[in-house]
């Protein structure tokens, strides 16, 4: 369950979402659609522990200017390799 949040969070952030409030309510709901499709689901405040954390680290560290700026720096480190064959990795 973290790990499909956790997932769909990433993919989600970069629509932007105005405040974290919001922001976790929208994953603790993802969440709980998650924990749903297991046989012995996790409690409720297990899974709102889960969808705090990662809404909060998600919001502080991934969002679309972020996202741009990874991407620049891998594409960067593509260009070497492409020209040196050295792996900046």
């Amino acid at each position: 369950m973290f790990e499909k949040t956790r997932q769909w969070a990433y993919k989600a952030i970069k629509r932007g979402w105005p405040d974290l409030p919001q922001w976790f309510e929208a994953c603790f709901d993802r969440a709980l659609a998650y924990n749903l499709q297991f046989s012995f689901p996790l409690g409720e405040n297990e899974v709102k522990a889960i969808a705090r954390s990662i809404s909060k680290w998600t919001y502080q560290r991934f969002n679309a200017s972020k996202f741009s700026r990874i991407q620049a720096i891998r594409c960067a480190k593509g260009d070497v390799w492409l020209i040196t064959g050295v792996n900046l990795e």
